[in-house]
């Protein structure tokens, strides 16, 4: 069995030699790294060229900003007969590639995923992924609860990938094409299998890609894609829960509120507590937005 590791990067010389390093100290050896540079203008080249490893390829490749684009001409040259992903910012522990080789010998899974880490940039913590979970039915349970996994902990058949047609490149998926092509994954197999093991890492930082404005885009491409099928007649929870927090990010109080009180009255007995609080932070806000500009436009 054979792992093909598919590694975009670009401008990442703090992050990549971590990426890297990780993979090569795993002590499963049958494996190739595949990383594909966005033609970085900084030291990520040398830094990728330091390492004596004949199983790492380094290839250029202009992705016009699109990672997906990077993402499938890694596929493409691969030779693997499994595909894992991995951000050049993210990283694995040693023992990854040998855990997930061992449930593959015994039952041929087509997806595997694993708990992840989260290492926050200048903290020194770390914390578990929350959204990580068994999926019962992946893809009904992907739609009506949101994205379930890091793509970093993500392992899967290349056969099955490629007749899915890889990541869609499409502008409109940018920062969420991976859990489209989970989603499209997921319709033509349930091998679904959650490793509960804290296998790696992923940073979370300023360099990050998404930001407000790309979630809230992805919410709504999201929404035309695949919730216009009459069986989906409400928005599930996660959707909205989602848009309000972009809402109150954005400062947009008022409008936050309105998917708020929503919620509390259509939301999950378990996650009622959670809409109550928020509901309270909202609310506080409005009011001090009110009095603040109350209080400029007295003096």
């Amino acid at each position: 069995m054979m792992f093909s590791i598919i590694l975009p990067t670009f401008n990442r010389e703090k992050f990549v030699e971590n990426a890297i390093t990780s993979v090569v100290n795993q002590d499963y050896i049958n494996w190739e790294l595949i990383v594909i540079d966005n033609f970085s203008d900084d030291n990520t080249e040398q830094i990728i060229k330091k390492f004596n490893d004949a199983r790492i390829k380094y290839v250029k490749f202009k992705n016009n900003g699109i990672i997906a684009q990077s993402r499938n001409y890694g596929i493409k040259i691969s030779k693997g007969n499994y595909l894992a992903f991995l951000d050049s910012d993210d990283w694995w522990y040693k023992s990854k590639l040998s855990i997930i080789s061992k449930f593959i010998k015994k039952k041929p899974y087509d997806f595997i995923y694993h708990n992840m880490h989260i290492n926050y940039q200048g903290l020194f913590l770390k914390r578990k992924v929350k959204y990580t979970r068994k999926l019962h039915e992946p893809f009904l349970d992907l739609i009506n609860f949101g994205p379930a996994f890091a793509t970093s902990s993500v392992v899967l058949n290349k056969k099955l990938f490629l007749r899915i047609n890889l990541f869609n490149e499409g502008r409109n998926y940018l920062a969420w094409e991976d859990f489209d092509a989970w989603l499209r994954f997921a319709k033509n197999t349930n091998s679904f299998f959650y490793i509960k093991k804290f296998l790696g890492c992923t940073e979370i930082g300023n360099h990050n890609f998404s930001n407000n404005r790309i979630r809230k885009k992805n919410l709504i491409s999201f929404k035309r894609k695949y919730m216009d099928n009459k069986r989906f007649a409400k928005l599930p929870y996660w959707w909205n829960y989602s848009l309000m927090r972009i809402f109150f990010a954005e400062r947009k109080y008022n409008t936050s509120l309105k998917f708020n009180k929503f919620l509390i009255k259509n939301t999950p007995v378990s996650s009622l507590i959670k809409n109550i609080f928020f509901y309270l932070r909202n609310f506080f806000f409005l009011k001090f937005t009110k009095i603040k500009k109350y209080f400029y436009l007295s003096i």
